[in-house]
């Protein structure tokens, strides 16, 4: 979700956060059980564990955007409260892609039998 990018305060980033969490959590179970409907038997449980090792792309993919953005160097965080705060523009970069799935789920898609 983008909208955190857009939080005045620590209280409406926690909300957001605890909303997309519960988001995330409702759409697992439809993603597990749509791959395991649409694969064929002999391979379906190959398809599954490709599905459930995105999760571990995901993480690699924060850990080392956040690396390259931080580079654990806080003692020159943005205190400028004019310019856009580094931790924003990874929130930005942490969304694109599952805005990119987002629509590519829409797009591609079908529904379930």
């Amino acid at each position: 979700s983008s909208f955190p990018l857009l939080t005045p305060t620590i209280a409406h980033l926690t909300m957001w956060r605890f909303i997309a969490g519960i988001g995330i959590g409702a759409t697992v179970p439809s993603l597990f059980s749509l791959a395991s409907e649409w694969s064929p038997k002999e391979v379906r449980g190959a398809v599954v564990t490709f599905v459930a090792s995105f999760w571990m792309v995901g993480s690699l993919f924060v850990s080392g955007l956040a690396w390259i953005l931080f580079r654990g160097n806080l003692e020159h965080a943005d205190q400028d409260h004019s310019s856009l705060p580094m931790w924003r523009i990874f929130a930005a970069l942490c969304a694109l892609p599952s805005a990119l799935g987002a629509f590519m789920v829409y797009s591609y898609v079908p529904e379930s039998p």
